[in-house]
């Protein structure tokens, strides 16, 4: 989230999150045995590892520091005709929603929708949590019911230590990261309007620390929630998750990764630190692929 002297540049409540983008079925990522399966849909929930993050750097020059990143996105939109004018302040938060929507397009959860010629909802988003992954899931029912037979979900489970929290009555609930409280930001908000939100969220958070494995137990029981409602409405649910004890043992059999902070590290990173490249698209879509046969 990035603001200049407005109140609120960037926010991403669940309504306005891509859900899905059409893809050419035809090609030569095709792959006619999988798309035999008996899914014709696929969810995906997750965090910025599914989102396509940084997949697009390769299109800017030498990034220096996060505020030249900035420049460089709004240059680029501005360079595709994609923003108007002059002003970066006023045209920022317009240019980095054209750069995350092509950066969407190159996640992994459209590469699967290519190999499968299965439909997928992406659900995930930049700086997601896991309390996230829950209420988009459940608002994806919501709005589906009816029509999510023949559907499996595929959790990507965000590290923890986030959390979604209430902000205001006027925002509802953000995405908070422990980064977030260890360097005093303030969430994409203009503490000039906002202070007393900020300052709350920063209060309610470093009280959480201080109840004994209070995010590890909070993940189980959204985990254990995340299932039954899967359960409930007769979809296969399958799961990665970013280390082996963050893993329940009654998920086991539906883990496609029990280490997924581990299989990243092979990958080579953009500026901010998420993998890039398509190689790692298409070994997350291999490990999917058994689930599709």
């Amino acid at each position: 989230m990035y603001w200049r002297g407005s109140k609120v540049l960037s926010l991403q409540p669940i309504d306005v999150v891509l859900t899905h983008i059409p893809v050419n079925r035809i090609g030569p990522y095709l792959n006619n045995h999988v798309s035999k399966s008996k899914y014709n849909h696929i969810v995906v929930t997750g965090c910025s590892l599914s989102t396509g993050m940084e997949m697009n750097e390769h299109l800017l020059p030498e990034i220096k520091d996060q505020q030249h990143k900035k420049m460089l996105i709004w240059k680029w939109a501005k360079e595709n005709s994609l923003v108007k004018g002059d002003d970066f302040n006023s045209n920022m938060h317009q240019a980095r929603m054209f750069w995350e929507q092509e950066e969407r397009t190159k996640s992994w959860p459209i590469l699967l929708e290519k190999q499968t010629g299965i439909s997928v909802s992406n659900l995930s988003q930049i700086g997601a949590s896991v309390d996230y992954s829950l209420v988009a899931f459940k608002k994806w029912i919501k709005n589906n019911k009816g029509s999510e037979k023949n559907t499996c979900v595929i959790h990507q489970i965000p590290s923890l230590g986030r959390i979604y929290m209430k902000f205001n009555e006027e925002f509802g609930r953000i995405n908070v990261h422990p980064m977030d409280i260890e360097h005093n930001r303030t969430f994409g908000f203009n503490r000039k309007y906002y202070k007393k939100e900020i300052e709350n969220i920063h209060k309610t958070y470093k009280s959480l620390l201080t109840r004994n494995e209070y995010f590890k137990k909070r993940c189980e029981t959204i985990l254990k929630r995340l299932h039954k409602i899967a359960l409930d409405n007769n979809i296969d649910d399958y799961y990665i998750f970013q280390s082996e004890d963050q893993m329940p043992e009654y998920l086991r059999d539906k883990t496609l990764l029990s280490n997924f902070q581990q299989f990243r590290s092979k990958y080579k990173v953009g500026f901010e630190g998420h993998p890039i490249g398509e190689k790692y698209n298409l070994d997350i879509c291999k490990i999917c692929e058994p689930i599709f046969s």
